[in-house]
């Protein structure tokens, strides 16, 4: 099988932050990670003054290991907003995105970093 990473882009309603922090959290990455083949899940947000101009203040960045990375993107849309996955009103999905990325070569770290 062969790892791959779904990356996620999202905002919320307006002053609804709360209640799609909590939804994430609490509802959605558990109902994620039912699904066979998604491995780990972990959100970020954008840093306030400290972004270029972004659509998006959320990634969440899934793992995935599957042979097959499209019938695993057809069984999450097959369950988005059924009682496998439910969503919040407070996501904004009017301009959602996501992509499936496959390694384009070796993780590099800096020689002084490791194992101190």
């Amino acid at each position: 099988m062969t790892r791959y990473h779904l990356l996620a882009l999202t905002n919320c309603v307006p002053g609804q932050e709360s209640e799609f922090e909590r939804w994430y959290d609490e509802q959605h990455l558990s109902d994620a990670l039912n699904v066979p083949g998604v491995i780990s899940a972990q959100r970020f947000r954008t840093v306030d003054g400290l972004q270029a101009p972004l659509s998006w203040r959320f990634l969440t960045l899934y793992e995935l290991e599957t042979s097959d990375p499209a019938a695993l993107l057809q069984e999450l849309g097959q369950r988005i907003g059924t009682p496998l996955m439910p969503l919040t009103d407070a996501m904004d999905v009017s301009n959602a995105g996501a992509a499936v990325l496959e390694s384009a070569g070796r993780l590099f770290h800096r020689a002084d970093s490791a194992g101190t």
